[in-house]
C-alpha cells in the first residue's frame, strides 16, 4: 500500500488499470451535486429515532458496504464517497470523534484507530435524520491526478443546521455546521490500487497541481 494512503478499515472502504480503462465504463456523464447514499443494513432506517435532550437516539442504520463501492469506474468512485460519509455519519452517533470531521473532511490522515470516543451516555448527537452530514461533488467528472492512478474530485461536505452535539452535563451543544470546514470546496484526491478505492491526504497533493485533462467517462 503506497505511503501516502490512508487504509480505512474500520469502514470496510477511503488490478491497476489505465485510465482509458476508467473512461470506458462511466454510467453516466455528469455526476455533479449531492450524493444520495441509501443502501444500509437491515430496516433501521426506517426505525431510526432522533434524539433529544433527554434521550439518546436510538436504532442508528449501519451503512452496507457493497462490491460495487470497489469498481475502477466514476460510479464506483461517486458510491465510495457517499459510503465514507454515510460511514462517519454512524460512527458520530456511535461515539466516534476525530480530527477528521472537526476539521471538515479535509485531513483523511486519522482513522478510528487513532481517534477517541465519546461516552454517549452522556454526548450525543442530536438530528432530526440519521445522515446529517452530506456531501456533494462539484464537478461532472474527476480530474486526472498529478501521479498514475490517481483522481482529484471536488466536493463540499455540508451539515444540517439542526444537528448538534450535545453534553448532558454542561446542557451546551455545538452545531455540526459550525465546524471548520464546513460549507467549504476542497479538492478531494483519491486513489485505485489493490482493487480497490483510498482517500489520499490533501498534503500530497501538490500545491501546484491545477486541473486539467478530466476523464471522459
Amino acid at each position: 500500500m503506497p505511503s501516502s494512503v490512508t487504509r480505512r478499515t474500520a469502514f470496510g472502504v477511503f488490478g491497476i488499470a489505465g485510465i482509458s480503462l476508467l473512461s470506458a465504463c462511466s454510467a453516466r456523464s455528469s455526476y455533479k451535486g449531492k450524493i444520495n447514499f441509501n443502501s444500509y443494513k437491515g430496516i433501521t432506517a426506517a426505525l431510526y429515532k432522533p434524539g433529544t435532550e433527554q434521550d439518546p437516539p436510538a436504532n442508528i442504520p449501519e451503512p452496507m458496504y457493497y462490491a460495487g463501492l470497489n469498481e475502477r469506474t466514476a460510479e464506483g468512485l461517486y458510491k465510495f464517497i457517499g459510503f465514507e460519509v454515510a460511514y462517519y455519519n454512524y460512527l458520530l452517533f456511535r461515539g466516534f470523534t476525530s480530527p477528521w470531521i472537526e476539521r471538515g473532511f479535509t485531513d483523511s490522515s486519522s482513522c478510528p484507530c487513532y481517534s477517541t470516543y465519546r461516552d454517549i451516555s452522556d454526548r450525543w448527537l442530536i438530528s432530526d435524520t440519521y445522515a446529517p452530514l452530506t456531501v456533494s461533488i462539484m464537478d461532472d467528472m474527476p480530474f486526472e491526478g498529478p501521479k498514475d492512478n490517481t483522481y482529484v474530485w471536488t466536493i463540499k461536505l455540508e451539515a444540517d443546521s439542526a444537528a448538534r452535539l450535545y453534553d448532558k452535563t454542561s446542557h451546551q451543544s455545538v452545531n455540526l455546521n459550525s465546524l471548520d470546514g464546513i460549507g467549504t470546496e476542497y479538492k478531494g484526491y483519491f486513489e485505485y490500487s489493490y482493487g480497490r478505492w483510498w482517500i489520499l491526504d490533501r498534503s500530497f497533493l501538490p500545491s501546484s497541481w491545477s486541473p486539467g485533462k478530466t476523464a471522459s467517462f
